[in-house]
């Protein structure tokens, strides 16, 4: 029901340790676009850590938890947008200040 994702380019990201432990799985058809998807995973604990869909060429999606920095949460990775408020439950009322989307597309 929920992730907390933040965007990447791809030229942005620099793996400290670990990139050697990952690995992929992919959707031929996503039920949103119709376009692909790949999604990266940790070998060891099946994290997802990334995903990368053919909508956003040169861009990853990354999963806030793998960030172990408090102060980058409470800061510029605090959420800003909201999507798919539409499937949301009646008791979820939202991310305080964060623009709400019904959907995926502004």
């Amino acid at each position: 029901m929920f992730a907390t994702n933040f965007t990447v380019q791809d030229n942005s990201i620099r793996y400290t340790r670990g990139s050697d432990n990952l690995t992929t799985w992919g959707q031929n058809e996503t039920p949103v676009t119709g376009g692909t998807m790949t999604n990266a995973f940790c070998k060891t604990c099946g994290t997802l850590m990334w995903r990368q869909g053919s909508t956003f060429p040169g861009t990853k999606f990354m999963r806030v938890g793998t960030v172990d920095d408090l102060h980058l949460h409470e800061t510029i990775l605090r959420p800003q947008k909201e999507y798919f408020i539409e499937n949301r439950p009646d008791w979820w009322h939202g991310v305080e200040h964060a623009k709400q989307i019904v959907g995926f597309f502004e």
